[in-house]
C-alpha cells in the first residue's frame, strides 16, 4: 500500500466517524466498531504521521481523531501524540481524549494524565481527569485522591467515592465511612461507599448491600427515582467475583446465588 492510499483510507475512516456524531447511540457504536476495525490493516511505521496528514486542518476530523489514536495505543511514540493533543486541544476535545483513555483502560497514559492534572485549569476537564484516574486506579495517582478527600466540595464526592472503591486501600476507609455515615449522602453514594468498604475488608457493610437488593424504584405522577438494587447487585457480584449483567432481572439472579451460597 502506498502512503497516498493509506492517507486516503484514513480520511474515509475519519469522515465516517464524523458522521457518526449525528447518529443515535446504537448506530454510532456500529459505525465506530466497523470503521475502527479497518485500522490494523493500515498500521505501519508511518501510521501516526499518516493520521496527522489525513486530519490536516479539518477541525471535525481532529475532534474524532482521538478514537483512531486510541486504537493505536500500542504504536511507538503514541504517548507523545496524546500529550500533544492534551496540551493543544480545546476543553471539549480534551474531555473526549481523557474519556477514551479511561474507557479503554490505557494505563500507559497514566503518567501523562497525572502530569496534566496539576497544570489543567479548566474545571470540567479536571473533573474528567479525576474520573478517568479513579477508573484506572493506578498507585501513582493515589496521592491526588488523598488530597481531594480533604479539600473537595460534597457535590464532587461521587467521583472520589468511585475512585476509593476502585483502589480498595485502607487509606480510603475514613473517607468512605464519612460518606456512608453522613445522613445527607445520597443512597447511591452510600451503596458505592459500602461496596468500597467491603473490598477494603470491612465485612460489616456487606449486609447493607444485601438489604439494598430490595431497594424499590420510586415513581410519582411527576417524577421517577430508580432504586439502588442493581447497583447493589453489581457490588455483590464484584466482591464475590461473579459475572454481572446490568439488567433488572439480574437482581433476582444475585439473590438466588446468595441463597445457594448460604
Amino acid at each position: 500500500m502506498t502512503s497516498k492510499e493509506q492517507v486516503r483510507l484514513l480520511k474515509k475512516i475519519l469522515d465516517a466517524l464524523v458522521k457518526a456524531e449525528k447518529a443515535d447511540n446504537d448506530n454510532a457504536e456500529v459505525i465506530h466498531d466497523t470503521e475502527l476495525s479497518k485500522l490494523p490493516a493500515l498500521i505501519d511505521d508511518n501510521i501516526l504521521n499518516a493520521v496527522k496528514e489525513a486530519i490536516g486542518d479539518n477541525s471535525k476530523r481532529k475532534k474524532v481523531s482521538v478514537f483512531v489514536f486510541a486504537e493505536l495505543h500500542k504504536v511507538p511514540r503514541i504517548e507523545e501524540v496524546f500529550l500533544e493533543l492534551l496540551n493543544s486541544s480545546d476543553p471539549t476535545d480534551k474531555d473526549i481524549i481523557i474519556q477514551v483513555i479511561g474507557l479503554r483502560k490505557l494505563k500507559n497514559f497514566v503518567p501523562v494524565l497525572n502530569s496534566h492534572y496539576y497544570k489543567e485549569t479548566d474545571p470540567n476537564v479536571r473533573e474528567q481527569l479525576i474520573s478517568t484516574l479513579g477508573t484506572l486506579a493506578d498507585e501513582s495517582s493515589f496521592p491526588i485522591f488523598l488530597t481531594l478527600a480533604q479539600t473537595a466540595d460534597k457535590n464532587k464526592y461521587w467521583r472520589l467515592i468511585w475512585a476509593f472503591k476502585n483502589y480498595a486501600k485502607q487509606e480510603g476507609k475514613p473517607f468512605l465511612e464519612k460518606v456512608f455515615c453522613d445522613k445527607q449522602s445520597d443512597t447511591s453514594d452510600k451503596v458505592v461507599s459500602a461496596w468500597g468498604l467491603v473490598k477494603i475488608g470491612e465485612k460489616s457493610y456487606y449486609d447493607y448491600l444485601i438489604k439494598m437488593l430490595d431497594d424499590p424504584d420510586v415513581e410519582t405522577s411527576t417524577s421517577y427515582s430508580p432504586g439502588q438494587s442493581m447497583r447493589a447487585a453489581q457490588a455483590i457480584c464484584d466482591i464475590n467475583k461473579w459475572d454481572f449483567v446490568w439488567h433488572k432481572d439480574y437482581v433476582t439472579v444475585v439473590k438466588d446465588r446468595l441463597k445457594n451460597a448460604s
